[in-house]
């Protein structure tokens, strides 16, 4: 896993527009992320999904990162998405006057 002040530099180029970055940063921390996300789901196909939802969500707010951890930042944007998506999915199961 790369440190925070290499990735706070990707989110500054993907920021600028730059996709190289955000395949570079792709390449860096996928492996970590899903390690990550996969603890907190439990599901490989949920999880693969969470990490691809991570990346577009990092690619549209990475003008949004200012200062501070980039790393913690780019975690708390897998752990956010891991429950969004954990959550969605316990709606769609959910069955109005029945059990799921």
């Amino acid at each position: 896993m790369i440190d925070s002040a290499e990735i706070s530099n990707l989110l500054t180029m993907i920021a600028e527009g730059d996709k190289s970055a955000l395949e570079e940063l792709w390449i860096k921390t996928k492996d970590g992320l899903y390690s990550f996300i996969l603890s907190y789901i439990r599901n490989k196909q949920l999880s693969e999904d969470a990490l691809q939802e991570t990346f577009i969500a990092i690619y549209k707010s990475a003008d949004q990162f200012k200062w501070g951890n980039a790393r913690a930042w780019v975690f708390t944007i897998a752990r956010n998405t891991a429950v969004s998506l954990l959550r969605k999915q316990k709606e769609a199961s959910y069955e109005p006057g029945g059990i799921a």
